[in-house]
């Protein structure tokens, strides 16, 4: 794919996903947000609500970012990039919260080869 030309480059995307896209990157460009996610993204989840924090998130940056939870949702993201002659890499990755015990990250490690298909 040739990123030189953003019509062509664009071109695949809805305008909601570029909005999206867009919105996401200006976030991510706020340095006290940034800076401080570690504890508001908590402190939304307590004063706000764990669904709707969860969703929000989900909605921009997780859909931004990341290909899906499944190997069922990354099949369709890892065929549109292939076709369009983009590789993927598939890494798995697991947010440790501070009290997550040993045990429960030991077995996050155990398990990560099993869910993005290796």
């Amino acid at each position: 794919m040739d990123f030189s030309d953003p019509a062509k480059a664009y071109s695949k995307k809805s305008v909601v996903e570029l909005i999206r896209s867009y919105c996401v990157f200006v976030l991510c460009s706020v340095r006290p947000l940034v800076s401080n996610a570690d504890w508001l993204l908590p402190f939304s989840r307590r004063y706000l609500g764990g669904p709707l924090v969860d969703f929000v998130v989900k909605s921009t940056f997780f859909a931004h970012f990341c290909g899906g939870e499944r190997v069922s949702e990354l099949k369709p993201c890892i065929e549109m990039l292939n076709k369009n002659g983009i590789n993927a890499i598939l890494d798995y990755a697991a947010e440790n919260a501070p009290d997550d015990s040993p045990a429960e990250q030991g077995s996050m490690e155990n398990n990560s080869g099993n869910n993005a298909g290796g």
